[in-house]
């Protein structure tokens, strides 16, 4: 398998990034429309901004938490040159379960479900790690 096969889910999960971030800026512009003082964007202080609002800044945040490590993994296998089927197969099942997150998070909302995609692609990025570190000790 070619190992640039491991960087198209990582291109992936940071066109996702991008996405959120126009959401969150697009969010951001409604609440202020809505009556949010500017002053919130300021100070971080004042009236508490609205739900859907918080919600799509409460994940662009966590795209920049576990996510690192997915990114990480990617790099290290193509670094390696460990990459193979399973390894790019796990890759895109954690993207798919951070965009199912991300939907949940920002749009559902739903508490139960969000807490079950998020379990969910933490097994994955563990299967990862544990599939990546067992390739890189086999080196």
């Amino acid at each position: 398998m070619e190992q640039k096969m491991i960087l198209y889910p990582v291109l992936a999960l940071v066109g996702w990034s991008f996405v959120v971030t126009g959401v969150m800026l697009a969010r951001a512009f409604k609440a202020v429309g809505a009556g949010l003082s500017v002053e919130y964007f300021r100070y971080g202080a004042g009236a508490e901004p609205p739900g859907y609002m918080r919600a799509a800044y409460q994940h662009y945040s966590n795209l920049f938490e576990m996510p690192v490590l997915f990114y990480t993994a990617a790099l290290i296998s193509y670094v390696a040159g460990v990459v193979d089927a399973l390894l790019v197969t796990l890759a895109w099942a954690y993207v798919a379960t951070r965009l199912l997150h991300g939907t949940v998070h920002m749009r559902d909302r739903n508490v139960l479900m969000r807490r079950n995609t998020f379990f969910l692609s933490m097994l994955v990025l563990v299967s990862l790690w544990v599939l990546l570190a067992a390739r890189v000790l086999q080196m």
